[in-house]
């Protein structure tokens, strides 16, 4: 009898080592995976040839699928939620955020039956078209490809500069110990000597494999960043503040437009889902990995508004970390501050792995166009090629100097673009090839009537997001008198 306990017992600590294995295995499989669909790559390019074990041997199952589109949609961006919901108060925030997530759920729908007709189009298999530029191309040809690069190359840049404003912040947190003189010259020291020199470095990394393999680093990053938010933000909403309120203040367009604009940004990875598709080891089941991993990015992301918000009221900062703190600002040890320099860790780490990723996308367009052997600049790696992707970042960063306000940057860069790109193309992709295909069922009029739905929401985003992105960046400038404020070290360097 005892033998058979043992035996039994044995069993169940094999099933659960084997369950976790398993599990940690598809976790690590999604974490790879989403390298390649953050990069507009196949699974080849960002698996080590060498490994007998492919990582992504047979295709992503649904639930690593799910897993996937969770780790490509939270990023740092989710940081600036809680003053959005201040800024539009807490019903409307909630509203406009299930508003943008529903819109998006259906123009990744329209993705994915563009996909489906452009595969039966040109007689390819199913799961054979892997990536956006190729639905664009199906549509509307070589004009389409183009057009969508411009703005897809757009709003990577947008959103790498707004990266070097939220990874300079972070790293000024950490270095707070360090006297560094004025606020100013602190700004500008990190800035220049720290985080440029990683971006620099950054953008010398052409070699997908090396990043694959911090791939589950990145999604730990992800999960410590958002769950500090929440448990920091927590800790001060149960301390009495008299002092803290939670007005709702007067709505304008431009800030409905700019507030739909940044939660676009926050579910842009439906942009991927050809890439996805392409993963899977069935992809009839991408539908309904849609529906969950939407709802779970929307439930994330409300979460961290929420919370966010109920901590710290009408005081929130545009990145809530900074209204948390960390023990190198505040000096203090305690679990608030702790759990803000953990998120403060997690959102570097996370933008570290995330903006080569984002910035070999734009090397990779450009080097693209190359039209002969002897072009040095668009050839990986040559002195020129170099030269030109330090410049890029240069630039970049040096803006963001000059306009250090990350949240304005996503609301106006995905304004711009992000509404381009995510909302108002995937149905103008849907319509015509609908027209071109020879044989298509009737359109539901509800989902007609939706279709307009969308394009109104997505203009209102595209018009007033641009426009109230840019009063607010020109609010901001006026705060640091009147003009965008000189770099500190910059200019103790020309004088």
């Amino acid at each position: 009898m005892e033998a058979l306990e043992v035996e039994e017992s044995t069993a169940r600590s094999v099933r659960k080592r084997s369950s976790y294995v398993q599990g940690k295995r598809s976790l690590a499989r999604a974490s790879i995976a989403s390298v390649a669909v953050l990069s507009g790559s196949s699974r080849a390019e960002v698996h080590d040839d060498g490994d007998a074990d492919d990582d992504l041997a047979g295709g992503l199952s649904a639930p690593e699928t799910v897993a996937n589109f969770v780790i490509c949609a939270v990023g740092a961006g989710v940081v600036v939620f809680p003053k959005v919901m201040k800024d539009n108060g807490i019903v409307a925030a909630i509203l406009l955020l299930f508003l943008s997530a529903f819109v998006c759920f259906e123009c990744g729908r329209v993705i994915l039956e563009c996909c489906t007709m452009a595969e039966a189009q040109k007689g390819l298999a199913k799961g054979s078209l892997q990536t956006y530029e190729a639905v664009a191309e199906a549509a509307f040809g070589r004009a389409g490809t183009a057009a969508l690069s411009v703005t897809k190359n757009g709003y990577f840049l947008g959103t790498i500069l707004a990266y070097t404003v939220f990874l300079a912040a972070a790293v000024e947190k950490w270095t707070a110990f360090i006297p560094m003189g004025s606020d100013a010259m602190r700004s500008s020291i990190v800035r220049w000597l720290i985080v440029t020199p990683l971006f620099l470095s950054l953008a010398t990394i052409t070699d997908l494999k090396k990043l694959s393999a911090l791939a589950p680093v990145g999604t730990a990053a992800v999960f410590t960043q958002a769950v500090t938010i929440c448990i920091g933000s927590l800790l001060q909403a149960f301390q009495p503040v008299p002092t803290r309120t939670y007005t709702a203040p007067e709505l304008s367009f431009g800030t409905v437009g700019t507030t739909i604009s940044i939660f676009v940004f926050g579910f842009d990875a439906i942009v991927s889902l050809p890439a996805m598709r392409g993963q899977m080891r069935e992809a009839d089941e991408l539908p309904s990995v849609l529906n969950k991993g939407m709802a779970i990015v929307a439930l994330i992301s409300g979460t961290i508004m929420g919370i966010g918000f109920a901590g710290f009221g009408n005081e929130v900062n545009d990145n809530v970390i900074d209204s948390l703190g960390t023990f190198m600002t505040t000096g203090e040890l305690s679990l608030s501050s702790t759990m803000g320099s953990l998120a403060s860790l997690g959102i570097m780490v996370n933008l570290l792995i995330s903006v080569p990723i984002i910035f070999y996308n734009f090397t990779s367009f450009i080097e693209s166009t190359k039209s002969s052997e002897g072009d040095a600049l668009r050839t990986p790696m040559t002195t020129q090629n170099i030269a030109f992707r330090f410049a890029v970042m240069i630039s970049l960063v040096l803006v963001g100097s000059a306009i250090p306000f990350a949240k304005q940057l996503i609301g106006l860069v995905s304004a711009v673009f992000g509404s381009f790109n995510s909302v108002l193309s995937p149905l103008a992709f849907f319509y015509k090839l609908r027209r071109e295909a020879p044989e298509v069922q009737p359109l539901h009029p509800l989902r007609a009537v939706l279709h307009v739905v969308v394009v109104l929401v997505g203009s209102t985003a595209l018009v007033f997001g641009t426009i109230g992105g840019v009063d607010e960046v020109l609010e901001k400038l006026k705060e640091l008198s009147g003009a965008a404020r000189p770099d500190a070290l910059l200019q103790s360097v020309l004088a």
